[in-house]
């Protein structure tokens, strides 16, 4: 990714992690929900769209997964989920699934990309299904939805890492 591309994205992360710790802790009040999402929407279609063809899985995939988390925000802001903990564990091992769909049709040679793929939605369908009253499912919710708690702090770490990295960079 260019260095222009790097600072747009850390810079993004970074204010949409102090604008969220500041709306948080009551300093601003305003609703972030709305922003967050379509941020996560344009931040995630600009790195797919400028790393497709390009010969930069690692971010086309990154790309992918923020994309699709931003539509997952979407749909639960706009649609009542009753129980989104028994959704959420099916919903990563979907999301991971349709990244590696982007990375194959980034490379249509490597037909494992596709047979993951394939397999992680298909559990994840499994998941959903059969699964959903299990420990198992409500386990693995609890686990990213304490994730979910401190993605703001994540956001502002990946921002800084990559001005930190972009810094090192250019002094070599």
């Amino acid at each position: 990714m260019s260095r222009p591309g790097k600072v747009i994205i850390s810079t993004g992360l970074i204010i949409l992690g102090l604008l969220n710790i500041l709306s948080e802790t009551g300093v601003l009040n305003f609703e972030l929900n709305t922003l967050i999402i379509h941020l996560f929407l344009f931040y995630g279609l600009i790195i797919v769209m400028t790393t497709i063809g390009r010969n930069s899985r690692g971010l086309l995939f990154i790309g992918a997964q923020i994309f699709i988390a931003g539509i997952a925000m979407l749909m639960t802001e706009k649609f009542e989920i009753l129980n989104s903990v028994k959704i959420l564990f099916p919903s990563v091992l979907f999301s991971f699934g349709a990244g590696f769909v982007m990375l194959y049709i980034d490379n249509p040679k490597e037909k494992t990309f596709l047979i993951i793929a394939s397999l992680l939605m298909l559990i994840s369908i499994f998941a959903m299904l059969f699964l959903s009253n299990s420990g198992i499912i409500l386990s693995a919710g609890r686990v990213i939805n304490i994730l979910l708690a401190f993605w703001p702090v994540i956001l502002s770490m990946m921002g800084i890492t990559l001005l930190v990295n972009k810094n090192e960079a250019s002094s070599h």
